[in-house]
């Protein structure tokens, strides 16, 4: 049996975080803003702890001391869990 799927539910999907419209799946992606804790949920498949969405969100990310703050886009999870390429 099928469960039902909700309008607005995310998930991660192959490609990053998505979203479940009347059109189906689509892929979200973080531009700008503040990454939340259920866009954070969807792109790492657990809660954040501790520090992480204030390193997610840090204003310094890149700067020195910050290279593990931010967001990487390209893999669309939190820099300080990105693969090194």
């Amino acid at each position: 049996m099928c469960e039902k799927t909700e309008l607005g539910e995310l998930r991660k999907g192959v490609h990053g975080l998505e979203t479940f419209t009347e059109l189906g799946w689509i892929p979200i992606v973080v531009t700008e803003g503040e990454i939340t804790p259920d866009q954070f949920r969807a792109a790492t498949g657990h809660d954040p702890i501790d520090d992480d969405l204030e390193r997610c969100n840090c204003p310094d990310a890149g700067e020195l001391g910050h290279q593990s703050c931010g967001w990487n886009h390209e893999q669309n999870c939190p820099q300080f869990m990105a693969r090194s390429e």
